[in-house]
């Protein structure tokens, strides 16, 4: 008589050794289980009063073949930003128009006679000049008498 409770988690090269002695054949199945080592037997069937020649199937942990899975990958917590308030422009008025700058005044050049027409001076020719006499005055009026200065202030 074959029983689960005798072959289960034991090593399928021992399980298989003893059906064949009691003339059964055995067929293997391979099944991915977590927490079984590896080469247990798992599963076996028939149970029961088996004729020799009766095949039995057992059914053999065996390493997974799928990838194992990948670990969670580790995202880091996001790093607080610092709170910035927000920043807006007062409006800024209009610069003020500017006041109209004082008006250009005539810089006298000690010329009273601006047009050199001597018919309006009251006083012609009676400056102090600083010349050296070598200029053609009007020391008294006349033209051609050379005078001590050009006249002019």
């Amino acid at each position: 008589m074959v029983t689960a409770a005798d072959h289960l988690g034991r090593p399928v090269d021992e399980v298989e050794a003893e059906l064949a002695a009691l003339g059964l054949r055995v067929q293997r199945e391979n099944v991915e289980r977590a927490g079984v080592s590896v080469g247990q037997v798992v599963e076996l069937g028939p149970v029961g009063a088996l004729a020799p020649g009766d095949l039995v199937t057992l059914t053999v942990a065996v390493a997974s073949t799928a990838p194992a899975p990948a670990p969670e990958p580790v995202v880091p917590a996001p790093v607080p930003q610092p709170v910035v308030p927000e920043v807006v422009a007062a409006p800024v008025p209009p610069a003020p128009e500017r006041a109209p700058g004082p008006a250009s005044v005539p810089v006298w050049n000690g010329d009273d006679d601006a047009d050199n027409d001597d018919a309006d001076d009251p006083a012609p020719d009676n400056g102090k000049g600083k010349g050296k006499g070598k200029g053609k005055g009007r020391s008294g009026g006349k033209p051609g008498s050379s005078g001590t200065g050009n006249g002019r202030g």
